[in-house]
């Protein structure tokens, strides 16, 4: 009896899954390491988003129950993957298609229907199956969280995909986004559809790196705040509680150790998921607590030059102590506590400030700097060109000093910032770039309001690499790199440029090809998908929408969208225009992406209060906020202030007469999160009309037989007139 009743029970449950419509299998290799499995849990993870269907994960020593099977591994270490390979079927290997490259590839072998998600190493198989969910499955990895669609029927057939990373460096400084700058990180919490939460700085970090490797990045850069602890451990003469008191004095907001400590687990946390890191040392400058050292007659560095910053010191760029002593033990301080970097960025100590003593060029300290230190202590070094030209040097005379004395052994990186590429590097005589490996680098200045195509314009993103593809075939750019993520900044040229640094195809596709692809992963491909793609190519051709046409192309799609993430910060950005400044309050209420991010509240609760340096606690919460006002700190003022608009809605037939006595629901959309009631019930006069007086927010107007659904977008003290003509 028993046994009978174990064969129906494992019958009924075996009927059940397929009845669930099990249609995939994922196999990875039985030599799995860390990486293969957990790609091929991330893959399990989102096909079961996807699909709706459980997907199990077998070992490649199991029968699969499905005849489709996704195989996730390396040659290495999948075995079904390897005999494909050694069958000539696909084509992948440690060296091909190269270094972090990946093939997806569907293809019919053995029986059964095998779709092919291999890396050449642990990166690249990370690679291959965020590639063929983005891609293939169309899900959106944005700045400000996933879109996944739904394709309960999910078949892959037309499949062949290999790649490698057309620059081999691509990097995002570590401290957008997450903060980790300041030694915090937030990041929106995933899948919240209703609400915007904070997440605590001791894990938000990880999901900065989880959507940097989304975005094909390879590269963490730690700006120099995260390495004060290197003045500490690299200098006894410095590890007392009064010198370190003056190092963490040093324009940070947080203590050294607890920066350190921070930097420390998201260090660790991106090498495990194999990426590379890249740390900065300052170079000529130091804390101001070393001054008592260079007095010291007994000391190294007695009598070295120095100009008095206020809580630094600029050391004399000539004088060989400034880099075998100073810069040297900075640096041994940073490798004991956070081990070698793969590259160095080179901070000197007056950036944006004119040169003194005796300094003529830039290119002096950086070749001092990569010669006495960095070339000794492994990583290589990146050279940033962003201000030359300043302060009376021209690009043209750096240029020529930095081609007589920088060696090309690729151990120098010229990096060039992305909105002034000067004709000096592309017009050398000596060919583009004079035959120096270099990387192109955006940096954002005009976030003056911190929007799409105002952060920076996607045209000329678009027009820049197709013009590197085209003519810098003969020496491209070797990386990418973006900084001052510090504000909330187009999700959509993120993406353009992440996708650019390891695909690099704008000269081979169209920029409304990559509109399209963008319209498709950020919201879906539903009814609304044309009126969105519209509004996307308008929103690039004129730099912003106007309210006109926000209502036009996206408030219609709201109560279809408003789940999605993005989409709630797309069209909130698009309104945010030409908004009120009344509009612009009620559009960031309550809503940490367009906030500080950090809050008072946030503060008190998330970091403890004695890691806080001296006043900067007060300091940080001033500096803190968007140049743009995008902040509601700076719009709180004006929150009791917001007035309603009146809504008129006018019923007629089809033959234009009113309707009277007929019931109007009107639903509010929560937009925004300003005070206000969620429905209204309403009956025509004898007119045909009811009125309303609502707050800003997107609403809903409903209508029963014939059912009839209008959105309608309310602003400050706006009134609006709906005509709406029902049909019976």
């Amino acid at each position: 009896m028993m046994n009978k009743f174990f064969l129906a029970l494992v019958f009924i449950i075996s009927s059940a899954i397929n009845a669930e419509g099990v249609e995939w299998t994922i196999m990875k290799g039985s030599a799995s390491t860390g990486m293969d499995s957990f790609a091929a849990n991330e893959l399990k993870r989102y096909l079961e988003q996807i699909t709706g269907n459980k997907v199990p994960i077998i070992t490649d020593t199991e029968t699969p129950p499905t005849d489709n099977i996704f195989l996730v591994g390396k040659v290495e270490t999948n075995s079904i993957i390897r005999d494909l390979a050694v069958q000539g079927l696909i084509k992948v290997s440690a060296d091909v298609p190269g270094p972090e490259g990946f093939i997806n590839k569907a293809l019919d072998a053995n029986g059964k229907h095998y779709v092919v998600l291999a890396g050449c190493d642990e990166l690249g198989i990370q690679y291959a199956v965020y590639d063929f969910l983005e891609n293939y499955c169309k899900v959106g990895f944005l700045l400000d969280g996933d879109h996944v669609p739904s394709k309960t029927d999910l078949k892959v057939t037309k499949l062949d995909v290999s790649k490698k990373p057309y620059c081999s460096f691509r990097q995002h400084s570590a401290y957008g986004k997450s903060k980790l700058w300041y030694g915090a990180g937030t990041w929106i919490a995933p899948l919240i559809t209703d609400k915007f939460e904070l997440d605590g700085y001791r894990t938000g970090w990880k999901d900065f790196v989880d959507w940097m490797i989304k975005k094909k990045q390879n590269v963490l850069y730690f700006k120099r705040g995260s390495f004060n602890i290197g003045y500490i451990l690299g200098f006894p003469e410095l590890n007392n509680p009064d010198d370190i008191a003056s190092i963490d004095a040093d324009r940070f907001w947080y203590t050294s150790k607890f920066s350190a400590e921070n930097t420390e687990l998201l260090i660790a946390y991106g090498k495990s998921r194999g990426m590379k890191t890249c740390y900065t040392a300052t170079i000529c400058r130091i804390p101001k607590c070393f001054q008592k050292c260079i007095e010291d007659r007994k000391h190294p560095c007695y009598g070295l030059k120095y100009e008095d910053m206020g809580s630094w010191l600029r050391l004399d760029p000539l004088d060989d102590r400034s880099y075998t002593y100073c810069l040297r033990k900075h640096v041994d301080g940073i490798i004991s506590k956070f081990g070698r970097p793969d590259f160095w960025w080179g901070y000197y100590g007056w950036s944006e400030k004119a040169p003194t003593m005796g300094l003529s060029n830039r290119s002096q300290c950086h070749y001092k700097a990569y010669d006495l230190v960095f070339r000794h202590t492994g990583g290589s070094l990146l050279v940033y060109t962003w201000d030359w030209g300043w302060h009376g040097i021209s690009r043209k005379d750096e240029w020529a000093y930095y081609k007589g004395v920088m060696p090309k052994d690729g151990s120098v990186i010229l990096a060039v910032n992305d909105l002034t590429i000067p004709d000096i590097f592309l017009l050398d005589p000596n060919g583009l770039f004079a035959g120096f490996p270099w990387s192109k680098y955006l940096t954002a200045t005009q976030d003056d309001q911190c929007l799409p195509e105002q952060f920076r314009n996607l045209n000329t993103a678009y027009h820049t690499w197709k013009t590197f593809l085209d003519s810098c075939a003969t020496n491209p750019p070797c990386g990418f790199g973006l900084d001052n993520m510090i504000h909330h900044v187009d999700q959509r040229l993120t993406d353009f440029e992440c996708i650019q640094s390891f695909d690099g195809n704008a000269n081979a596709i169209a920029l409304n090809d990559y509109l399209y692809d963008y319209t498709e992963r950020a919201y879906g491909n539903g009814p609304y998908f044309i009126r969105l793609l519209q509004a996307q190519q308008l929103w690039v051709r004129q730099h912003k929408l106007t309210i006109d046409q926000v209502e036009q192309y996206m408030v219609s799609e709201w109560f279809w969208l408003k789940d999605n993430i993005i989409f709630r910060t797309d069209l909130t950005e698009a309104i945010y225009y030409e908004a009120s400044d009344h509009d612009k309050c009620a559009l960031i209420y309550g809503k940490w992406i367009y906030s500080d991010q950090f809050t008072k509240g946030w503060a008190d609760a998330s970091i403890p209060d004695n890691v806080w340096v001296n006043l900067n606690k007060r300091l940080w919460e001033s500096l803190l906020s968007f140049p743009s006002d995008m902040t509601y700190e700076n719009k709180a003022s004006l929150y009791e202030k917001i007035e309603p608009g009146l809504l008129t809605i006018r019923l007629k037939d089809e033959k234009s007469r009113p309707i009277p006595n007929k019931l109007v629901h009107i639903k509010r959309g929560y937009l925004t999160k300003i005070e206000s009631a969620e429905s209204f019930a309403l009956i025509t006069d004898k007119s045909g009309a009811v009125k309303v007086l609502l707050k800003p927010d997107v609403y809903e107007i409903m209508i029963k037989s014939p059912w009839t659904a209008v959105p309608v977008l309310m602003l400050h003290d706006r009134d609006k007139t709906i005509n709406i003509t029902l049909f019976y």
